[in-house]
């Protein structure tokens, strides 16, 4: 688009104040629509475009060698997994 400057307005470090900037009316936000779906369903925000650019990158779960023995770490680690894939397929 042309005529806009990039160079100004507020820059945030975290996609959750960038909404809640967003949701204030202080501008706009691009964001994954996963983090600002709450948003959008009660009408706080509306999504004005259907674009859509996949991501390249990925989360990774980590910890040190002995605690990823531990049941409880096994357990998270086997349900964060399971919650991203059911994301990944909405």
């Amino acid at each position: 688009m042309e005529g806009i400057n990039d160079a100004e307005g507020p820059r945030f470090t975290h996609a959750a104040l960038a909404i809640e900037a967003a949701i204030a009316g202080r501008g706009i936000v691009v964001t994954t629509p996963m983090l600002a779906s709450g948003a959008i369903k009660s009408g706080q925000l509306v999504e004005p475009f259907s674009v859509r650019v996949p991501l390249s990158g990925t989360y990774c779960v980590v910890s040190r060698p002995e605690a990823s023995l531990r049941p409880i770490v096994t357990q998270f680690r086997e349900w964060i997994c399971k919650e991203a894939d059911a994301v990944l397929t909405l």
